[in-house]
């Protein structure tokens, strides 16, 4: 979900990261400019069934809303006791939300016109005032959960009139945190941004001492509250702003001995603590007058905007290291910066992952306001054409996704009366875990999905993953997950998704089914026939099922921070260890049977009917039929993700040929004669899809030579095999 500009308005869109799955939604009761048109961000934050935002009304009110996800179920929630300009009143209301459980808290202006603390729960009567601490209004900022979800920290003003104090939300209620610097006038910078450590949040204050602004991180306590001091800091100070959480460090900008804003790291120690010198960067500072919006690409890197040495405001990628921050390239983009206008930055380019892409806001060629996606590398970032946009671009903002992850209808729980079917149980039953404890169910999500109406039917398709996949029993029998649910694998969750092999662990071509997920007490692992899976996380988006209850759906591909706060166990979505469950996957395939082949069995067709060929291996030929029309090579299907661990590249690919002749003529392989099945040429070869058409233009003879084969499944046919990168078996020239 996401901000949007039509021809007339800023209205609620939605998205599915594609062009034919991006619309608006007909929201009654908008303002006359839509409901964005007052310029407040939207700050949408999923809350049960419902996602929360601020938005402007037909009365001119900038208030609290509620969607989710259609048009009719879209309204204002009427706030008793909220100003008349509305309880997000335009001269205030960006402070944004954060959620306990199922209470959302952000910054209202009463009736009174003091701006305080409020609560919802997406109902008129329990939305709320819960706390003004100081005469004219407590002015909450900056409210950031921590502590596992369990807590809020946050920016507010008490009587003291010295500034902005830290203050704490708890299960307990409000309280203010103590000066952490007795004898100095101790002010927190609430534009500076607050970042989860895990247990601790960092952000930025000073002291009555200060030229300008220095680094802290506080647990919630006065005595847990402590400077960060790095001896890289410039003289005036650090200076922190954007502060953002990567994992267990922060990024942010800061100023150091060159007196250029550029990108700092923190651990939460002075040791920790250091700015980084990126290559490429403007001499004036890679963060000089940019807003980054970092936002984790997913739990090593982060996506940020940055000023290079050209001037350009564009596209950067860093995991938290000077060599591994560099600028993407990006084709279409506007020539004075995908993030810039003449030279001025536009706002901020609202990253939101989705679906293992980030969306965002930036300009393309004609200076247009796009909608963009981007996988973290140059051929990777395109810009997303969207029907019925603004002539100035769809201009989007807020971009709010969310995923699901779950059991298929029919899967068994181990529960402490044995397996039981999972649409089968009920809240307060007890699920046995991994550790063999027995934990109550807290809540079950349940949603029908059709598969094939779906936009990318992919990323909803159930994974089977067979019976002993992973091992003797795990699972006993065969169980059907969604891609994005995660099972635990030598002491880490991974999608299963992200675990295909096209044998054992396979995308199913079912087109309706009906997934459901289970929350216990905490998240923990739970055994699913057998085989250990991830229980349900609460982010704050149970709004994906259909029955919702006191949640919504899971983590919008995986919340990367909430899992660091609340996952029972570390998170796999790359690198060594993905690559090691592959492999042991693939042993465990053969040791069940299945074998790979590098054989592509590959035929020729005639309209249909097989050809005699001569073939040596490499070199193909055959006579062709006078009537021939329609001429195929076919072959056995591989991916390469699926047989080869290290690889990523999922196509469906059948052999690569590296020449082709007709009547002896050599034939052009980007010829337009070539048609369906084939992919795209490259340098010295181009690849079938295991089914690759070519016109053979009355032509007598057709031969050709492959310069690889792949490594299929000997067991499946052309529509159901790996791939492995192009270098499987490469064979030699006939």
């Amino acid at each position: 979900m996401f901000e949007g500009s039509d021809p007339a308005t800023s209205g609620l869109w939605e998205t599915d990261g594609t062009a034919a799955g991006t619309s608006e939604l007909a929201v009654a009761g908008a303002g006359s400019s839509g409901l964005f048109g007052g310029g407040i961000p939207a700050d949408f934050t999923q809350l049960g069934t419902i996602v929360i935002f601020t938005a402007d009304d037909a009365a001119g009110k900038t208030g609290l809303w509620r969607t989710d996800g259609t048009a009719a179920g879209t309204h204002e929630i009427t706030v008793n006791g909220a100003n008349s300009y509305g309880v997000r009143n335009a001269a205030y209301g960006q402070g944004g939300y954060a959620v306990i459980g199922m209470t959302a808290y952000f910054d209202g202006e009463s009736a009174a016109g003091t701006y305080g603390l409020w609560s919802t729960q997406g109902t008129s009567a329990a939305s709320v005032p819960v706390a003004n601490a100081s005469s004219s209004g407590l002015s909450p900022a900056e409210l950031t959960s921590f502590d596992n979800g369990a807590d809020i920290l946050f920016a507010g003003a008490d009587n003291s009139n010295i500034g902005e104090q830290l203050f704490l939300i708890t299960e307990a209620g409000v309280s203010e945190i103590a000066n952490p610097l007795p004898g100095k006038a101790f002010s927190v910078n609430q534009s500076d941004g607050f970042a989860s450590l895990g247990n601790e949040v960092a952000f930025g204050a000073s002291d009555s001492t200060d030229l300008a602004g220095a680094l802290f991180v506080s647990n919630g306590t006065s005595g847990g509250t402590t400077r960060i001091s790095p001896t890289t800091s410039s003289g005036l100070g650090i200076d922190p702003t954007f502060i953002t959480s990567l994992g267990s460090i922060a990024l942010f900008a800061g100023y150091g001995t060159k007196q250029t804003e550029d990108l700092w790291i923190t651990g939460g120690t002075a040791a920790s603590t250091a700015d980084l010198a990126v290559a490429g960067a403007n001499a004036n500072g890679l963060l000089s007058g940019v807003e980054p919006d970092f936002t984790r690409l997913n739990t090593t890197q982060i996506l940020f905007a940055g000023e290079d040495t050209a001037g350009i405001v564009g596209l950067w990628i860093t995991n938290g290291t000077a060599s591994g921050t560099y600028e993407i390239s990006v084709t279409g983009a506007y020539s004075g910066g995908l993030f810039a206008v003449d030279g001025v930055s536009v706002p901020e380019p609202r990253f939101t992952l989705l679906n293992g892409r980030v969306l965002f806001y930036g300009l393309n060629a004609a200076g247009v306001e796009a909608l963009w996606s981007t996988d973290g590398t140059s051929a990777g970032t395109t810009q997303i054409a969207v029907a019925g946009a603004n002539a100035n671009g769809v201009a989007p903002g807020d971009l709010t996704t969310v995923t699901l992850a779950c059991f298929a209808a029919g899967t068994r729980i181990a529960t402490e009366h044995g397996d039981v079917a999972v649409e089968r149980l009920s809240v307060g039953d007890r699920v046995r875990t991994l550790s063999g404890r027995l934990a109550p169910v807290r809540w079950l999500g349940w949603r029908r999905v059709a598969c094939r109406r779906h936009a990318r039917p992919d990323t909803v398709r159930p994974v089977r993953v067979a019976a002993h996949a992973f091992g003797l029993g795990r699972p006993h029998r065969d169980v059907l997950l969604s891609p994005d649910h995660a099972v635990f694998v030598d002491g880490a969750l991974t999608p299963i998704g992200r675990l295909v092999n096209g044998a054992t662990v396979a995308q199913s071509s079912r087109e309706v089914v009906v997934y459901w997920h289970v929350e216990l007490d905490r998240h923990d692992i739970l055994l699913a026939e057998g085989l250990p899976t991830e229980s349900y996380l609460d982010t704050g988006n149970r709004g994906a099922f259909a029955n919702g209850g006191p949640a919504t759906h899971l983590h919008p591909d995986f919340a990367l921070r909430a899992w660091d706060e609340a996952g029972c166990a570390p998170l796999v979505l790359e690198g060594p260890a993905l690559v090691t469950a592959r492999r042991k996957l693939l042993v465990q395939a053969a040791a069940l049977g299945h074998a790979i082949t590098t054989d592509p069995g590959l035929r020729i067709l005639a309209d249909g009917a097989d050809l005699a060929a001569e073939t040596d291996g490499v070199f193909w030929r055959a006579r062709l039929p006078p009537t021939a029309r329609d001429i195929r090579i076919v072959s056995r299907v591989w991916r390469p993700a699926h047989t080869s661990p290290g690889e990523n590249d999922t196509r469906a690919l059948g052999v690569a040929v590296s020449a082709l002749w007709l009547n002896g003529r050599a034939m052009s392989l980007a010829s337009p004669a070539l048609g369906a099945g084939w992919h795209g040429p490259e340098p010295d070869w181009r690849w079938t899809n295991g089914d690759a058409t070519l016109a053979p233009a009355d032509a007598s003879e057709l031969a050709f030579t492959l310069a690889m084969t792949g490594r299929y499944w000997r067991d499946q046919g052309a529509d159901g095999g790996q791939r492995r990168r192009h270098r499987s078996r490469r064979t030699s020239a006939a």
